[in-house]
């Protein structure tokens, strides 16, 4: 039987380690997840307050803040430039109103009809490079791919040598016979009025085929309709449907503690580690001391175990 007991008995100390440890595992886990979301929480507002420094105190930042504004600028301006590189590359520019992206061919924004002024790049310097005809972009002099869009550049042929001319004898030109130029013939060129479809609403091209305006939704054909005014109707009142209300019932968790000292106890602990005061016994009544003690100089009260008077400093006798 004892063998038995003991056995039963490591057996129940085994199984209390694991439910502690299995605890302290759950516990760590959550501590570790609720850190990981503060500090992702404190990046954040990092983010937050640099973006609300750089875009209302860059002008007055000095030292290291004015390093770190002027390189936020540049790096700005040279996303900027990459942008618009790829637009380049896609055929696409930006309009100047609205912003859209829209064919670089394009005369007029498709989306609201503002005008497309045509950029022409500058001359190329003598010695500064080329210009590539597909993305207007000036590459080397002597390269043979532009180095924004890929295009292949065509061979150039090559400058002719010079040879110093030779100069005629001197002959006394014939005067030719006086004839008059025959006038061409003159060709009447026949040339077709091309009328492009337009939205009667919104001014949108409109291609063949289509039925409805991509841009307003006009129906293509259809007059447009004068919109006659009609007074809103007031909104209905309804009033807010309350939830019904569900008890939710949250159980209660006692946790044991000593009778004495209060200090928290471990399931299966028999004393206070503490104070030793066994577990389950019931703290002694305190004895009350009828009679008072006071100083006898100022009659001010003592309390038990005090030797001196916290308000004259007489010894207590």
């Amino acid at each position: 039987m004892a063998f038995f007991d003991e056995m039963d008995r490591k057996l129940s100390q085994f199984g209390q380690s694991v439910s502690n440890k299995s605890r302290e595992v759950s516990e760590g886990m959550r501590l570790s997840s609720a850190i990981k979301a503060e500090e992702e929480k404190q990046n954040n507002l990092y983010r937050e307050v640099g973006k609300y420094y750089f875009e209302n105190c860059a002008a007055n930042a000095e030292g290291q803040l004015k390093v770190l504004c002027d390189q936020i600028v540049a790096s700005m301006e040279l996303t900027s430039q990459y942008k618009q590189q790829q637009n380049v590359l896609k055929g696409m520019v930006s309009c100047p109103n609205c912003g859209a992206q829209i064919s670089a061919n394009s005369g007029f924004c498709n989306v609201c009809g503002s005008k497309i002024e045509k950029q022409v790049s500058p001359a190329p310097q003598p010695g500064a490079g080329k210009i590539c005809p597909k993305c207007q972009k000036t590459v080397e002099a002597d390269a043979l791919f532009c180095t924004f869009c890929g295009n292949q550049f065509e061979a150039q042929p090559a400058a002719p040598a010079y040879e110093e001319p030779v100069t005629p004898a001197n002959e006394e030109p014939a005067t030719p016979a006086n004839e008059e130029p025959a006038a061409p013939a003159y060709e009447e060129v026949h040339i077709p009025e091309v009328t492009v479809p337009t939205c009667v609403k919104c001014g949108a091209v409109l291609e063949e085929g289509q039925k409805f305006c991509t841009v307003c939704g006009t129906k293509v054909g259809e007059e447009p309709a004068t919109p006659a005014y009609e007074e809103p109707a007031a909104p209905a009142y309804e009033e807010p449907v309350t939830p019904p209300y569900e008890e939710v019932h949250i159980p209660e968790v006692t946790v044991p503690t000593c009778v004495k000292c209060g200090a928290v106890l471990e399931e299966g602990q028999k004393f206070c580690t503490v104070c030793g005061t066994k577990v389950g016994e019931e703290p002694a009544a305190p004895v009350q001391h009828m009679q008072s003690l006071t100083c006898r100089s100022c009659g001010a009260a003592l309390e038990e175990g005090q030797k001196f008077c916290t308000k004259c400093g007489t010894p207590v006798a």
